[in-house]
């Protein structure tokens, strides 16, 4: 199983490296529209392999799909997932009011009761 899950990633990576080394010319990517880059007076832009612009909208891609079906499908794990009791990992501080005594306090032991007697009286007969 492992060599498959390599083989994949090496496919993969090769099919990366292709697709960069096809895609290697340099672009200028403009934050503006060149027609508001005179009334704005300014015009952020960079110049990148076309390649890397790929891969980043191909990742933002993915990772909005991602974000989408969390939100999409909160309710349904909600459901299926209930939420367990919280267990406190640390003792909880309790008011001096109700803090425990200093000293333990024995309670004396239950005496042995004497079982009560059944009744031993045998049901009516019913008339028939």
């Amino acid at each position: 199983m492992k060599f498959i899950r390599y083989m994949l990633w090496l496919v993969a990576v090769v099919g990366l490296v292709i697709i960069g080394m096809a895609n290697h010319g340099v672009v200028t990517l403009r934050a503006i529209p060149q027609a508001l880059v005179e009334p704005l007076g300014m015009s952020p832009q960079m110049d990148v392999p076309l390649f890397v612009v790929l891969f980043v909208g191909v990742g933002i891609g993915l990772l909005m799909s991602v974000v989408w079906e969390l939100f999409r499908d909160r309710r349904k794990r909600a459901k299926a997932n209930p939420k367990k009791p919280v267990v406190a990992t640390q003792p909880v501080a309790t008011p001096k009011a109700a803090a425990a005594p200093s000293k333990p306090v024995q309670t004396p032991a239950p005496s042995p009761k004497a079982e009560p007697e059944a009744d031993v009286t045998p049901p009516p007969d019913k008339p028939e």
